[in-house]
């Protein structure tokens, strides 16, 4: 199987961040440079950088400033219009309805990599989505996008409104008082499979303070364009198996929820699929072979390697591995260390 392409997202995500790192007393140019990002690249619109240089910027800003919550400290100095249309498409929502419709149609222009879902759940919207598991140190990030939802969302609720529940996907800081100041008591670290986000149902319907027909219709036009031009320039099998790798842990891989995290439909995706020879089912057989065959080249447990290939126990895992491998998931990896030596 091809291997994914990098995943990316959008430059202007840095676009206040050499200012930030000034206030904090730190040249943030050498930073940037150790891990391949020029700091002008972060003012370009038209630009995107790999992930994984992104986020180890902001943990290198977390280890030469010594605070575990950089991150969340750079949403709250992040302006929402730093995102172009995609910012100002939500600013100019309606309602907060239509906001997180845009947000969820649209948000592989910021970040291509990540899943995102919302869904309705006994009075209750959650919000589940994730980065990809083997990118390294991606807890300031995480926390620099969940502060962004929760910012958008007090645009239309209000600026003392906080979620139900947030759950993150990041260790737990050693002082969580900015953190529940930001998303209040109910936060919690490490707690499940995806980060997490819920309020009432209710709430969707808030009206927005900042509501610009004309502008939002033309902002949403313009998202769509932006779209429409990064999926012409990748490969739709990546574009599936990216998606596929992220739900994979969460043990419901299905069709419905990977078109519609890609903005299409069912039928359309089958067919798309098709004409490129292969089909759903098997892109989600391959994409299982090709992350087990990434984690056993490393030291990821073989526990782990089972959960994040969606398999509910490791007799599941093991039986697959003998299937692509002729021999236990152990003796793989001990042949792939002796392949390499």
């Amino acid at each position: 199987m091809a291997q994914p392409l990098p995943q990316t997202v959008v430059a202007t995500a840095g676009r206040r961040l050499d200012e930030f790192a000034a206030q904090q007393g730190i040249a943030l140019a050498p930073l940037a440079q150790s891990v391949g990002i020029d700091i002008a690249d972060l003012q370009r619109s038209d630009h995107r950088l790999r992930l994984d240089s992104f986020m180890r910027l902001l943990h290198l800003l977390e280890i030469v400033s010594g605070d575990d919550c950089i991150g969340l400290r750079y949403a709250l100095h992040f302006r929402q219009g730093d995102s172009g249309a995609f910012g100002f498409a939500i600013l100019n929502a309606p309602t907060l309805r239509e906001a997180l419709r845009i947000y969820q149609t649209y948000q592989r222009i910021v970040a291509d990599n990540s899943f995102f879902e919302a869904t309705e759940e006994r009075g209750e919207v959650v919000i589940c989505w994730r980065y990809a598991r083997l990118i390294d140190y991606p807890a300031q990030y995480t926390d620099f996008r969940a502060a962004l939802l929760v910012k958008i969302m007090r645009g239309f609720l209000g600026p003392a409104w906080t979620p139900e529940r947030v759950q993150l996907l990041r260790p737990r800081p050693r002082n969580t008082s900015l953190h529940r100041s930001h998303f209040g008591s109910g936060v919690s670290f490490g707690t499940g499979p995806l980060n997490l986000l819920s309020f009432a149902v209710a709430d969707l319907d808030a009206s927005s303070r900042h509501d610009d027909p004309r502008l939002f219709e033309m902002m949403e036009e313009t998202c769509r364009t932006a779209l429409a031009a990064i999926d012409r320039s990748r490969d739709l099998r990546l574009q599936v198996s990216e998606q596929v790798q992220a739900l994979l842990p969460t043990g419901s891989v299905t069709l419905a929820r990977v078109s519609a995290a890609l903005a299409m439909g069912e039928r359309s995706l089958q067919r798309r699929l098709a004409e490129l020879g292969t089909n759903f089912e098997a892109l989600v057989e391959d994409t299982r072979r090709d992350l087990s065959d990434r984690l056993l080249a490393g030291d990821t447990p073989l526990a782990e390697i089972s959960y994040l290939c969606g398999y509910s126990n490791a007799s599941a895992y093991s039986r697959a591995a003998r299937s692509w491998y002729g021999m236990s998931p152990r003796a793989a990896r001990l042949r792939q260390r002796s392949s390499a030596s």
